[in-house]
């Protein structure tokens, strides 16, 4: 694009030289070639900048996506407990639970959990600050071997964890790459 805007200011600063006296002609073509020679590095400059933000942008974003593991050690006084429900009757079922922890990357809230058909909404808003363990108790009928936990990142989209659960202890934390919120 701008190879043929020089182009054209070439050709047409061309055909304008033979109408000017020969004693502008200097001046004329030295004010055309820095008139082309400022535009090309304005448009150099630009696209640099626009490539720059298009990174940084890409950079945030990885950044905002949660991150967190499963504690080995547990220190269940330090911990938020976050109770999650379903709309069934959860009289004569059993409690479930699992530890995670959050990394120092970003905050998050949990909005959901899944485990086989059932799925599990937060009784109250379940903010995960930066650093914080946390536990996610749960009624069913069995313990489950794999649980799916949705978390909301600060902004506001939603990301899709597969969490392998054996005797409440958390085996493996996979996230859901081909999941869109």
């Amino acid at each position: 694009m701008v190879f043929l805007f020089s182009i054209i200011i070439i050709v047409l600063t061309i055909g304008i030289v033979r109408f000017v006296p020969f004693d502008y002609r200097n001046y004329l073509i030295t004010l055309v070639s820095g008139l082309l020679g400022g535009i090309a590095t304005l448009v150099g400059v630009i696209i640099t900048i626009k490539s720059v933000r298009q990174a940084d942008n890409e950079k945030d974003i990885e950044s905002k996506e949660p991150e967190f593991f499963a504690p080995i050690r547990i220190d269940i006084c330090r911990a938020v407990y976050i109770k999650v429900k379903t709309s069934e009757d959860t009289s004569i079922i059993s409690n479930n639970k699992f530890y995670l922890q959050n990394t120092d990357k970003t905050p998050f809230v949990v909005d959901s959990l899944v485990v086989g058909d059932k799925c599990f909404f937060p009784i109250s808003m379940a903010y995960i600050d930066k650093n914080c363990l946390f536990c996610i108790t749960y009624y069913l009928k069995d313990s489950a071997k794999e649980a799916i936990l949705f978390l909301r990142s600060i902004d506001k989209k939603t990301y899709r964890y597969i969490i392998n659960i054996n005797m409440n202890r958390v085996i493996k934390i996979k996230k859901d790459d081909n999941y869109k919120s």
